[in-house]
């Protein structure tokens, strides 16, 4: 018996009809199939602007130039979070502020922010770790005051709710993950939304080398002139990779309820024998977007004796994250700061299974090796 880590959900059928139109209709690149899934995408986050780029990454650095922060601005982020989150802001020439996680969300701490948000301050990324909201309603409001730009990390939430919205609708900017271990994969690729209709042009230009116009649409409009209006990057998504998406999407609510289900039996089985998962920081509803199965093990564990067990047991699992300041790149920048929150985390977290095709009899083994 071998259970992995993670296993995508591709339908077949459905990926081959759009990988055929994408082959019959010459249009690798972005083309009809992307911009296809752009408004579908849009329609099931209720966003009004919404570009697909090649990656989170990219939508984060995108968020960072559309602002057009000042030179070197403080831009704070949770200390609980990919790499990619920390290098953006170096990227777009800015300074990032590592601020630690709260207990019991593992979501960048309220305490933490107001801490450390000082007139430098221009931005702040909120991380949806797991899938799980930060407390939009008070981090929304204190962006406001200040006149913060609030950026949402959502590589892990698309699914995810607050007081029954759409995460992004708190926020200037959402950047979400269509890596090939996200709830719905395009393999490689991301997308970005943002509230404000003016950023539209200057996005779509940005995201290819500074182009007035991309290939699809100077076909469509018969017309082949083009300029470079901006210095650019190279960001566009393509169909090959859209019809993935696209393949996904009918079956993206019913998957989550099915992580959904195999979260809950984790907690039934694990919580009354002090392992710990996430819980809410705020008191407003929430839905969350079941992504990871992060949890704590109990304080009498040890985190290598478990993986030890589970390995044996052909069973799949990671960490996440190894905490920014423990990689050495970070670590040279940050060697006089405490994060006590993290630490506490860091030494006791584990991410165990969970994907649509994982059956709850394969959860009560992995539970059972643990428990044993």
């Amino acid at each position: 018996m071998s259970i992995p880590f993670f296993k995508p959900f591709i339908p077949k059928e459905q990926t081959f009809h759009y990988w055929d139109q994408a082959l019959q209709n010459g249009w690798l690149t972005y083309g009809p199939l992307s911009i296809e899934l752009e408004k579908k995408l849009a329609n099931f986050l209720q966003a009004e602007n919404l570009v697909c780029v090649n990656s989170c990454t990219s939508a984060l650095l995108l968020a960072l130039k559309l602002a057009d922060l000042p030179p070197k601005s403080e831009v704070l982020l949770p200390t609980n979070t990919f790499i990619a989150t920390y290098e953006v802001i170096l990227h777009a020439g800015h300074i990032p502020v590592l601020c630690d996680i709260h207990p019991d969300d593992w979501n960048i701490s309220v305490k933490e922010i107001q801490k450390k948000c000082n007139q430098k301050t221009k931005a702040i990324i909120a991380v949806s770790f797991a899938g799980m909201p930060v407390n939009l309603k008070w981090l929304s409001a204190f962006c406001k005051d200040r006149r913060i730009t609030l950026i949402l990390d959502n590589a892990h939430a698309l699914e995810s709710t607050f007081d029954g919205k759409p995460l992004h609708l708190y926020a200037d900017f959402a950047a979400y993950s269509f890596y090939a271990t996200k709830n719905l994969t395009t393999a490689e690729g991301g997308a970005l939304v943002f509230q404000n209709p003016a950023y539209e042009k200057k996005a779509r230009e940005l995201i290819l080398h500074g182009m007035s116009k991309d290939a699809y649409r100077r076909y469509h409009d018969a017309k082949w002139q083009y300029d470079i209006v901006d210095l650019g990057y190279k960001m566009n998504f393509n169909d090959i990779h859209a019809a993935l998406g696209l393949a996904q999407l009918p079956f993206l609510k019913n998957n989550h309820q099915k992580r959904k289900d195999i979260s809950e039996h984790y907690q039934n089985r694990l919580s009354p024998h002090g392992f710990q998962f996430q819980q809410a920081s705020f008191p407003e509803n929430f839905d969350h977007a079941y992504h990871i199965m992060p949890v704590m093990l109990p304080k009498n564990y040890s985190r290598d004796h478990a993986m030890q067990k589970l390995n044996q047991a052909n069973i799949g699992f990671s960490v996440h994250f190894i905490p920014l300041y423990e990689m050495s790149y970070v670590k040279n920048q940050t060697q006089s700061a405490h994060f006590p929150s993290n630490d506490m985390y860091y030494q006791r977290c584990i991410t165990l299974p969970l994907y649509p095709s994982l059956d709850l009899a394969d959860v009560d083994f992995i539970c059972d090796v643990l428990l044993n």
